[in-house]
């Protein structure tokens, strides 16, 4: 392995399988929270934090500039977006709405700014915060306009259930933008 490729006696792929290794037990450890009694809860929950720090601590190690190109899907924004959507599922939503802030704040092409905006208006909308998921989903439309991906449309159909839920002024217009973007087929 070339000398650039190790910092600390540690490969930084290997830093990119750890913080991978760290991003996967982050998910598995917020799922069951909320499916069994108190202690389970807490104990869930710590060790989703505990991997949430060990995540960031290992992307902080990648240096992008000195990766090799076969670590190129790692983008940036990746790791606020996995820890915005463990605290989600922890019911942590403000600090999940501050990572999914940050996570749109940083440039990406444009498919994965569709998947931040959503996990943004998802968390806005669990924070009470309807009329900012509603600009937050126009966002999303925005973005998304000459796209064609299942996943993406995945992605519209799941705000507009969660919006549609909320049957407020302010996102019946967004709702009806949404079903003409579905109806569009690929």
């Amino acid at each position: 392995m070339p000398p650039w490729a190790v910092r600390g006696g540690i490969p930084d792929v290997e830093h990119l399988r750890i913080a991978r290794r760290h991003y996967e037990q982050m998910y598995r450890n917020a799922g069951g929270v909320g499916t069994r009694g108190r202690v389970l809860r807490f104990l869930t929950e710590a060790a989703a934090h505990r991997a949430m720090r060990l995540a960031e601590t290992a992307a902080g190690l990648i240096r992008a500039d000195e990766e090799p190109d076969e670590t190129g899907y790692v983008q940036p924004g990746l790791l606020e977006t996995a820890l915005a959507d463990t605290l989600m599922r922890l019911g942590d939503t403000g600090p999940a709405q501050q990572y999914a802030a940050e996570a749109v704040a940083v440039q990406t092409h444009a498919r994965g700014r569709v998947h931040r905006l959503a996990t943004l208006a998802d968390c806005e909308l669990r924070g009470g915060e309807i009329d900012l998921a509603a600009g937050t989903a126009v966002a999303m439309l925005d973005t998304v306009a000459g796209m064609e991906s299942h996943r993406l449309y995945d992605r519209l159909a799941g705000v507009r259930r969660n919006l549609a839920a909320t049957r407020t002024a302010s996102t019946r217009e967004v709702v009806d933008r949404i079903d003409e973007t579905l109806r569009i087929p690929l």
